[in-house]
């Protein structure tokens, strides 16, 4: 205890208590004194709901009952790097430790990079290449500037896939040029996606065709490999936290594809209605394939092909 700051530990934050089942602040505790230290530490229920509301206020996500588990082993591994004996202690550090904004940008990290690959769910690679390319450019001409937005891209297959596409596009209607914005909550995963070095495993979901042209070896030892410089180079990346920033640019496509099942109804309705004010006119939205928006936002009009289902504004009825 600071003996020159009543309440106030040594940390430089106060002390909390169970009360209730919950972290209480309360003056005059130590919380290694509190239930739930050691190694064999169990996150509450109860508690799940602090970290919650700590986590939803700074970006939007939520983690139900049935994620308990998955929260539970990622705090541990941060109380373990921060040499922390409790949750409470590790709580402290996120609400009222001057370092609280690092530690949490370093738990997003490992609470959001989501399992991802090249070309996954190839129908809708496909549509894109087959369908919503050809049609963009029969509405915006051929001398245009298509942009894509892979929103929540983790570590870069999914940008670099449509990168992909998109390069096939362009050669076969020269005047059109794409750009590929990838963005993501996790700093870790978009320096992943930069360096674009990924484990020889992953090239089996690259269709034939793209890595004779696109793909070349980084480490034979290590069994990497990498993209070549005309795919790297068509795509950007950047931070981007989607419920609380803006961008400041309008798209042709945009992909958010399971991102959204970490928010709650209403923080998806929101976020389908930014990116709806986001999309040009006649413009195309990819989701996860076993996603709906149904009774979320009503602001899409929904567009079926015969092995995908994608969704446009409803300013223009019919392909």
């Amino acid at each position: 205890m600071n003996r020159n700051r009543p309440g106030v530990t040594d940390t430089g934050y106060p002390p909390v208590s169970r009360l209730g089942g919950e972290l209480r602040i309360r003056d005059g505790v130590n919380p290694l004194d509190i239930e739930g230290s050691g190694a064999a530490i169990k996150l509450a229920i109860k508690d799940l709901k602090l970290f919650n509301e700590q986590i939803f206020s700074r970006c939007g996500l939520y983690f139900r009952e049935n994620r308990l588990d998955f929260v539970n082993q990622r705090l541990l591994e941060r109380l373990q790097k921060n040499g922390l004996n409790s949750f409470l202690e590790y709580f402290h550090l996120l609400k009222y430790s001057p370092a609280g904004e690092k530690e949490f940008t370093k738990l997003l990290d490992i609470l959001t990079t989501k399992e991802t690959s090249f070309f996954r769910n190839k129908p809708h690679f496909r549509v894109l290449e087959k369908e919503v390319f050809p049609d963009l450019i029969k509405r915006r001409g051929v001398n245009r500037t298509l942009s894509i937005w892979s929103a929540g891209c983790s570590t870069g297959q999914e940008p670099y896939s449509i990168a992909m596409v998109s390069r096939e596009i362009s050669m076969k209607y020269p005047g059109v040029k794409i750009q590929v914005l990838g963005t993501d909550i996790s700093t870790k995963a978009l320096l992943k996606a930069k360096k674009a070095v990924y484990p020889g495993r992953e090239l089996a979901a690259i269709p034939r065709q793209f890595k004779a042209k696109y793909v070349e070896s980084e480490d034979p030892e290590q069994d990497t490999f990498t993209l070549k410089p005309q795919i790297r180079d068509l795509v950007a990346f950047k931070y981007h936290n989607l419920v609380s920033q803006d961008i400041d640019q309008l798209f042709d496509v945009i992909f958010c594809r399971n991102v959204v099942i970490y928010f709650r109804k209403n923080v998806t309705a929101g976020i389908m209605e930014k990116f709806h004010s986001l999309l040009k006119e006649d413009s195309y939205f990819f989701i996860g394939h076993s996603e709906t928006l149904n009774k979320v936002y009503d602001g899409f009009e929904m567009v079926e092909f015969e092995d995908a289902v994608i969704y446009r504004n409803n300013k223009v009825k019919g392909v």
